[in-house]
C-alpha cells in the first residue's frame, strides 16, 4: 500500500528550512524554491504550502535572531 502523500503539508515541510535559513543568512527569497513534480490542483496546494512554510519559517528564525536567541541546529 502507498502512501497518501499531502501536497500542501510537504511543501510546507520543504519552505520552512528555507525560510529559517534565508532568515539566518538575511537573504529573503534566495533560497524560495517551489518546484515541484506535482500536477495539476495538487502543484498548487505545494506552492500554497511551501509559500505558507517558507514565510513561518522566516518569521519564526527572524524572531529568534530579534530576540537574540542562537539558531537552532538543523
Amino acid at each position: 500500500m502507498q502512501a497518501v502523500v499531502d501536497p500542501f503539508q510537504e511543501g510546507y515541510e520543504e519552505g520552512f528550512p528555507d525560510g529559517k535559513m534565508d532568515a539566518r543568512k538575511e537573504t529573503e527569497g534566495f533560497l524560495y524554491d517551489d518546484t515541484n513534480d506535482f500536477e495539476g490542483k495538487a502543484k498548487r496546494e505545494y506552492e500554497e504550502g511551501y509559500e505558507e512554510g517558507y514565510g513561518d519559517g522566516y518569521d519564526a528564525e527572524l524572531s529568534r535572531i530579534e530576540d537574540g536567541e542562537e539558531p537552532e541546529e538543523e
